[in-house]
């Protein structure tokens, strides 16, 4: 079930002990059309969860032991912290099947990694069930407790399960951002070459970070190599395909760049329909096609684009002072589409801006005019059959 907004008797905090208890209440009450009723609820939140306060901490997840087949007690609570988050849902699922942490009151030790070690960090980036995870699962399925377990499921539509690996559809990158947030990305020091063990990522103003999570298993982790089983291999016969790039859809047309005048419009597109990936080629052609528009003239009375465009910055502190702009225009060549104001009243001159706005004619005397900080070369020709316009111009350019 996706909830996307409050539900009356669940209350969802950072505490994770309160969340259990309200979310194990809030899930005994479901039930499905026929009457039935689920096994087993698993409540997956976006809130970093603490077991103790309601405050975040590390804490990834909670469970009640055992709880498994009960009405009020079949139930955990997981942080989601990216594809690590199944690692999480096991772990929290054995404490439900009666699992106890390894190396607590048994003979595993809690240093190997296994899935019920205290804290989910795999050994050498692979996670797996202890003996002793096996002997408590063993345990409880031998119990009349166990027996919700054991009934036929209804039929379903099998789930087709996808053809590439997690790491494959995933990169480094996205699983960072799952992990910190959208500004995360892959730590490029010398942590890389490990995240087959543990993914290391990067934020703006921070330290490498980790959650000792591995890399998924299919994320590239060097050239023509990718993480298997914990370890950064090369891919061999079994490695990825190449993909090539193909294009998105084009977008929508932007509003035209003037009212009068000859402004421009431009329409983008993305090789992203897929991403081209594992030495893939990358799309052909322009990423923004553009055209002209409002070609009309500008009453005789209006005011120079150039001019409106300086104005802009009129009683703007400029250096401590404010001042009225009007164009400057004497410049060389290459700098006729960056915005140059002269201040009024005095003798000196400055870019106000890197690149005037789309459709701004390079100079006084030309019919050229500026797309994207550059003078393109632009040529209107007039059909003798028909009074609409043709334009014809430099490439990328309708």
């Amino acid at each position: 079930i996706l909830l996307e907004e409050e539900q009356p008797g669940l209350v969802i905090s950072h505490h994770a002990d309160h969340t259990l208890s309200s979310f194990c209440q809030w899930q005994s009450g479901l039930m499905g059309r026929d009457g039935t009723r689920h096994d087993h609820a698993i409540l997956l939140t976006g809130l970093d969860i603490c077991s103790w306060k309601n405050e975040p901490c590390d804490t990834l997840g909670f469970a009640p032991i055992s709880g498994m087949c009960s009405k009020y007690r079949s139930c955990t609570v997981n942080e989601d912290t990216g594809l690590g988050l199944a690692f999480t849902i096991a772990h929290e699922s054995g404490h439900n099947f009666g699992m106890v942490h390894d190396g607590e009151g048994n003979v595993c030790k809690k240093s190997e990694g296994n899935i019920m070690s205290p804290t989910l960090a795999g050994r050498n980036g692979v996670f797996s069930w202890s003996p002793c995870s096996r002997q408590y699962l063993q345990k409880f399925l031998s119990t009349a407790q166990a027996l919700c377990l054991a009934d036929q499921p209804k039929p379903a539509k099998e789930y087709k399960y996808p053809e590439k690996l997690p790491g494959e559809l995933y990169d480094a990158n996205t699983q960072c951002k799952w992990q910190f947030g959208e500004k995360a990305k892959l730590c490029m020091l010398d942590f890389k070459k490990d995240i087959c063990k543990a993914l290391w990522c990067h934020r703006i103003g921070r330290k490498c970070e980790t959650k000792f999570m591995p890399a998924a298993e299919g994320t590239i982790c060097g050239h023509d190599m990718w993480c298997r089983g914990g370890q950064c291999v090369k891919y061999g016969d079994e490695g990825p395909k190449p993909t090539h790039g193909h294009w998105s859809d084009w977008s929508s047309w932007s509003p035209c760049s003037r009212t009068c005048g000859g402004g421009v419009s431009h329409r983008d597109r993305l090789c992203t329909n897929p991403k081209p990936s594992h030495g893939g080629k990358f799309c052909e052609g322009s990423t923004r096609t553009l055209r002209l528009c409002n070609s009309q003239q500008c009453p005789h009375n209006s005011v120079d684009f150039r001019a409106l465009q300086c104005a802009e910055y009129n009683g703007k502190r400029f250096r401590g002072w404010r001042y009225t702009w009007k164009p400057y225009t004497q410049v060389e060549d290459q700098h006729l589409c960056k915005l140059y104001c002269i201040a009024e009243g005095f003798d000196f001159f400055f870019s106000l801006s890197n690149k005037v706005k789309d459709g701004t004619p390079c100079s006084e005397d030309s019919r050229n005019v500026c797309i994207d900080g550059i003078c393109e070369v632009i040529m209107i020709v007039h059909s003798f059959n028909t009074r609409v316009q043709t334009v014809c111009s430099v490439p990328g350019i309708l």
